[in-house]
Formats: structure tokens, sequence, C-alpha cells
């Protein structure tokens, strides 16, 4: 028998009451369904499908009592209890009983609300909630509790109704678990999103349960409003901006009526003046979103509300760690930050990258602001963030470049938009010199994470603050290192007048202080700026310079840079062997230091030279690894450096359009990055020739335009079919489509993935597999695959020095 089952077959051994009572015996022949009746909804439910599933899920399984659905304030919590017990009710035989506690404060008064749903009375002599056991202590209900985060001292009552009451199973809604035996807690989070990179068209919109809310709501106030192509871009913003919190969305699309979609959009800068007026049938608490949020605040203990309140100087996101650095009293802060998490006003993200993140959401965020600022705390709290991020800046800095330096790029990625606010306070505090110190430690991770414009920004208008000002704290030696910072993100934009500028400056400061490191780099930037303006012999004089001091000092990473810039001139000066030569000791340095930034860019230019000696299957090999170690990096200018090579390969085995496709997403991404032209320019040019060659203007231009609309991950996918073909007098036998299944074949995909890649029938693939069986005279793939590799006629070998290192 189920647990239920023999429950009732044992009878009533629970109650606390003699077996003989007048009120036990009447209990045990009469059996009345409970008949609490929950609120009507007066809206559609939208959603939440998932956690329905997961609800009702344990909801049926015998062996679970007690079921608790927590999310912050407007979270939609209890519009989902009140949508999962209709799915039940043939199971509770004995009925659902709602029973709502907003208006109650005092925990004593749970189990009277709970005796007055169920029609139980008092009686003289007996506990009432003895009482409410006795009614329950047989039944077959599900009881349902809302709003019980404001009396959770009550907890212990439902333990004890759980205990003697077998068959009665609970639901409950709480902003923080009850931390019962036997709870099951299902998180209820926002609702769906699309990703950033997804298009706002209506049709895949529609999709995601946060938009779906939004319309529906808005259609409901003002029936002529139209989901188009025209509001859809305002309506996910709207969306993203209030986190996809259903009460925060409701209000907004209540605005509709007299508002426009975008001028909704334009005003939600502040969200919570805006967001009220909702429905005067709901609470008040409901009404606004603030009165929302400031129900769950008035209900923390002073430490967890100071916590909150400091917590909102963050900017996406914090770690334990940095909370402690923020707070007035570091050594509390677990308890509380674990507290507020309980009580979903932070949220706990363990799944970050580069570890465990908190945040809160955004309209919680804003409350948390304003609660700081009225305290009149806020500046001595945003002192301590900026002082956090200073230090976290200054450990990175020189490892950014090292063999941690991937590790460390996320860790500043991750912290980027709190890096951003501290940059801000120190400005708005005129503190320039720690302004410039932050600038100055941050510049390489701004051009390797791609962040040229706003690092230019910062460092050009720290500089000018310090310029000639006497800024206490401001050297010569700081000023010039920001100054060189600052070159390389010149040089990477096209701006070599002012590039060279900065560089000859420090560079004297450098020869003063007898720095040999910082000298050599600034030789290396003076070569690139000679190397852009096409003056290679110059360029590799001050290569020489810089890898020579590079190697006096021993740095692994200055070396590798200098060899691989030197490895790249020598290619254009048309000494492939050297180059080769130079480039493979870079990668060698590179892996053995965990450089990844320095090995990509060595990797490509050993791919460089693969492909100028028709080594396409080597050129291929290099970019698959250079691609993967860049995208590892965060080194988004390598990832654009590994399209350029994969374009001139597919140009060079026939696939052109492939080719101008990943070229027209290099030219996107060259925009975005603020750059006028990638490391690995003399390939882009190769490249470009290639693909005009194969395509006429018509079809170059419609397959670039394509490929400035792939995303970063689009562009990648882009690059797995580039494959080196057989001689072209063979593959001149296969047709088009025959083409396209020899790629995918020799890419490894098997007779059914071809055939959904291309849209396709199975034996369709199958037939063209035979027929390019029989045209290549094969019998098998790994012959197929032998053939591809097999050099062309006339091809130069790379010297032996170019084998890349195993991993």
């Amino acid at each position: 028998m189920s647990n239920r089952e023999s429950a009732t077959a044992r009878g009533m051994t629970g109650s606390s009451l003699p077996p003989n009572d007048p009120v036990s015996i009447v209990s045990r022949t009469t059996r009345r369904r409970v008949q609490t009746v929950p609120p009507s909804p007066p809206t559609t439910f939208i959603g939440r499908r998932a956690e329905t599933e997961m609800a009702l899920e344990l909801l049926r399984r015998v062996d679970v009592r007690l079921v608790t659905l927590t999310g912050p304030g407007g979270i939609g919590k209890t519009r989902l209890a009140l949508e999962v017990p209709a799915a039940l009710d043939a199971q509770f035989i004995d009925g659902i009983a709602w029973v709502s506690l907003a208006p109650v404060r005092d925990p004593d008064l749970v189990i009277p609300i709970i005796a007055s749903a169920l029609d139980v009375g008092e009686m003289t002599g007996h506990e009432l909630l003895d009482r409410v056991i006795l009614a329950l202590e047989r039944r077959q209900t599900l009881l349902v509790l809302d709003n019980f985060e404001h009396v959770l001292d009550a907890a212990a009552y439902l333990a004890d109704i759980v205990r003697a009451c077998p068959e009665v199973t609970m639901l409950v809604t709480s902003r923080s678990p009850l931390h019962l035996s036997g709870e099951h807690v299902v998180p209820v989070p926002s609702l769906t999103l699309p990703a950033e990179t997804d298009p706002p068209t209506p049709d895949l919109l529609r999709e995601f349960e946060a938009v779906r809310l939004f319309v529906d709501r808005a259609v409901s106030v003002s029936p002529s409003f139209a989901f188009d192509v025209n509001t859809a871009p305002h309506i996910l913003h709207i969306c993203r901006r209030l986190d996809g919190l259903p009460l925060a969305i409701e209000l907004a699309a209540a605005q509709i009526y007299h508002l426009s979609v975008q001028t909704l959009h334009d005003r939600l800068t502040h969200r919570l003046p805006l967001l009220t007026g909702g429905p005067r049938d709901l609470p008040d608490r409901q009404r606004t979103l603030r009165e929302t949020i400031a129900w769950s605040y008035e209900l923390l203990a002073p430490g967890e509300q100071t916590l909150f309140r400091q917590l909102s100087v963050f900017a996406g996101g914090f770690t334990l760690e940095t909370a402690e650095s923020v707070s007035e009293d570091g050594n509390a802060v677990l308890g509380h930050l674990a507290a507020l998490v309980d009580k979903s006003l932070v949220q706990y993200r363990p799944g970050a990258v580069p570890g465990a993140r908190y945040a809160l959401l955004e309209t919680i965020h804003e409350y948390a602001a304003e609660q700081l600022q009225a305290s009149g705390s806020e500046n001595a709290t945003r002192e301590r963030h900026a002082a956090c991020f200073l230090q976290l800046a200054r450990q990175a800095e020189p490892e950014l470049t090292q063999g941690a330096g991937r590790v460390w790029a996320e860790r500043l990625e991750a912290e980027h938009d709190n890096l951003r606010q501290a940059l801000d306070f120190l400005a708005e505090s005129q503190r320039w010199s720690e302004c410039l110190q932050l600038a100055s430690d941050l510049g390489d991770f701004w051009d390797i994470r791609g962040h040229l414009s706003e690092g230019r920004a910062w460092l050009e208008r720290a500089l000018t603050e310090t310029d000639g000002n006497d800024v206490a704290g401001a050297t010569r030696a700081l000023r010039a290192l920001a100054a060189t910072r600052l070159a390389l993100i010149l040089l990477r934009q096209g701006s070599l007048d002012e590039a060279e500028s900065h560089l000859d400056a420090a560079q004297q400061v450098w020869r003063v202080e007898e720095n040999a490191a910082r000298l050599a780099l600034t030789f290396c930037l003076l070569g690139g700026v000679a190397e852009y303006r096409g003056d290679d012999r110059r360029a590799q004089l001050l290569y020489e310079r810089g890898l020579k001091l590079f190697r006096t000092v021993g740095d692994p990473a200055g070396m590798a840079m200098g060899l691989n810039n030197l490895a790249d001139t020598a290619y254009r000066l048309g000494d492939l062997s050297r180059a080769a030569t130079l480039a493979q000791e870079a990668i060698a340095i590179a892996y053995a230091g965990g450089l990844d930034v320095m090995r990509a860019s060595a990797l490509f230019t050993i791919a460089e030279i693969a492909f100028a000696n028709g080594r396409y299957q080597d050129a291929l090999a290099a970019l698959r690894d250079g691609m993967e170690t860049s995208r590892m990096a965060g080194y988004r200018l390598g990832l654009a450096d590994a399209f350029i090579g994969f374009a001139a390969v597919a140009a060079a085995t026939g696939d052109g359009e492939r080719a101008a496709r990943l070229l027209g997403a290099v030219e996107t991404m060259t925009q975005e990055l603020g750059i006028w032209r990638i490391p690995h320019q003399t390939f882009r040019g190769s490249a470009l020739a290639a693909t005009q060659a194969v395509l006429d203007e018509e079809t170059f231009a419609s397959a670039w335009a394509q490929g400035q609309e792939l995303s970063l991950a689009e562009a990648v996918a882009a690059t797995e079919a580039v494959q080196v073909l057989p001689p072209v007098a063979v593959l001149s036998q296969l047709t088009p489509r025959e083409r396209d299944v020899l790629r995918l074949l020799v890419a490894g995909k098997t007779d059914r993935a071809i055939g959904e890649q291309l849209f396709i029938g199975t034996r369709t693939v199958e037939s063209h597999v035979a027929n390019i069986f029989a045209k290549l005279g094969v019998r098998s793939r790994s012959a197929v695959v032998a053939v591809v590799a097999t050099p062309r006629i006339g091809e130069t070998t790379l010297p032996p020095s170019t084998s890349l290192p195993d991993n």
C-alpha cells in the first residue's frame, strides 16, 4: 500500500486527543470535502511550463509532503500556486485548501487562519493546533499557503501538521525557504528572454515568456496595440531592463494605454517611479514595484538591510570577496549575504565564469541604491568599492601577458562593469592620479579583449587631466606607462603620428629610469608604427632592438612578441624560411609559458607561411589551433586573424562564397573593435585577392554582405566546413552538390548529419557519396580523406622547423 493508503488503514493514530473523545468519534465518521476557494485570476496564465511540471512532479509523489515555491517579490509565485493545483484535484479527494497569509504579521495567527479556512472551530480544553491536526489527520488534502515569508517563525506548526497528518501535502509560496526537514524547494526564476545575440524579430520573440506576457497585457489595455517589426525591439529592451520580472512587466504594459512603446522604452532609465498603478483589486504591496520590494526590505534584520544597501554599488554582479571589501563589517558578510540569497533579494550564480557570483535584479538594485543614498553612506561605500577594484587591477596588470593571463583576463571581464564604476567614481572625485593608475593597469586587458575605444577614451582623459597639473602620485613613470598603453591602442586604430609621439616621450623616460623591459616594449611598438607605414626595413631594425632587450631581461612574453613581429616582417620581405624559424621559436616560448595570445598570433604567422607555400592542410591545422586558443583567451583580434586565414584557404580550394562571407564577418569585427587593420594584414590581402579571383562581382558583394550579418558564433561555425579538396582536375568532375557533400564527409559527418545540414534526404546523400567514390576512384570514406589530404603537384614544403609542437 502507499503511504497514504496505509495511513488510512491504520486509522487516527497521530492525534493528541483521547480515542473516546466525542470530537474524535465524530471526525472518524464524517469526511467533508474542503471547500475553500482560491482567488480566480482575471488574466491569462503565460509560460512557466518548466516550473509547473517540476511542482506537479513533486506534488504527485507520495514521499513528498512539502513543496515551497521561492523567489523575489513580483516573480509570480502566487500566480503559479493558483495554476498548479488545478491539475491535482483528482489526486486530493478531500479537496484543496487555499490559505492567504498576506494580511497576517503575527506568526501565532497562522494556525487560526488555517483553522478558519478549514472551518475548524475553537473548543474548550483543546489547543487549536490539535483541532487542525484532527481535522486533517485522515484527509487526502492539499494545503496551499500563500505569502509565508513574513511569518517564518510559524514554520514549526507546519512541521507538526506534516508529521501528524500523513495524507496532507503542503504547497507554500515564500520569498525564502522554510528550512524544514523534507522540504522540496522550487525556485521560480524570471520569465524567459532571448539571448543577447538573437535578432529582435516578432516571430522569434513570441517564443519567450517575458515578451508574450508584455504583449498580452498591453493588448488588454490597448486593443489596437501592434506587435510588429517596429515595436518588437523596444518591447525586448523593456523586458530585459525589467529582468523578465512578471509584476514589473505587467506594470509597464499597463502604461501602454497612454504611452507609446518607444516612449515607455525611453523612460525606463529609472524604473521604480514609472512602474506604478497596478489594478485596484490587488494588495497595496503589488500595485507598485517599489512597495513590492519594500515589503521584503522591511522584513530584513538591520545588518542585512545595511549589506543590501551597500551591494547597490556593484554593477554587473560581485563575488563574496568583493562584497566583503565594500562592507563596513567584512566578517559579517557571509551570514548576511546567505540570508539575502535565502530571501530572494540577491541572486546566486554558481556556474558563472570565472567563478561563483552574486547579483541583484536591476529593479531590486535600483531600490537598494535609493536606500543607500538615503542612508548617507553612499560616498563611503563607493570609496571602498573603488579601492577594491584598484587593488584588483594592480594585481592583474603584471599577469595579463604572462602564463596566467587567460585567468586574469576572464576575471577582469567578469568585473568590467565594476571597473567602469570605479573609474567613474575616481573621475567624479577628481582623483586623477588614481584614475590614471587604474586606466594604465587595464591597458593590456582592453587590448586583449578588444575594448579599444573605451580604453583610449579613459587613457587620453586621465593623461590630459594629469598633464602639468602636478597631481600627487602621477609620476613621470606612471604617465609614461599610461602613454605606452595608449600608443598600442592608437596603433591598432591607425593614429600613427599620435602613437609615435607618445612612444618617443615614453622612450626618454625609460632611458632615464634605465627600465630595459619598458624600453624594449617601446621599441617594438615603434616597430609597429614603421610596419604600418610600410617601412619594413625600419620595422625590422626596431623589432630586433626590442627582442635583444627582452632576451636580456628574460621576459618570455616580450621575447615571443618580438620573435613573431620579426617573423611577420621576414614574411613580408620574402624570406619565408627565416619567417618560419622565427615563428616556430615564438610558438615554443609561448607554449612553454602558457602565453595564449602570443601563441595564437605566431600560429597565424605559421598559417600564412603555409598558405604561401600551397600547404593548405598545414595552414588549416595552424588556423584551427590558433582560433581555439584565441577563443579560449577571449582574444577577438585573433579570431579576426583566424577568419582571414580560413577565407584564404576556402577561396584557394574553390569555396569562394564561404570565403567572401568570412571576409565580410571580419569587416564587421574591425568596425566593432574600432581598428583600421588586423595584425596579419598581408594575409587579409591574399585572402581578398584569392576570393575575388573565383567570384564575379555580384556574387562576391552578396556573400560579403551576408558575412557582415553573421554573429561571432556563426562565423566560427562557418570555418568548420573549410577543407582542403582534391586536385582541381578531379574536383572539376564533381557537381556543386557533390562538393558540398564532400566537404562535410571529410569533416567526419555521417550521411544523416550531411542530409540535415544540406536539407536533403539520407538516400540522396548516399547516392552523392557513391558518385564521389566513383569519380575519385576510392571505396571508403577513409580513402576519400586520404585523397583530399594529398598535396597538389608542384607544391613546396615548409622547412622542418615549422612543425607545430605537440599539445
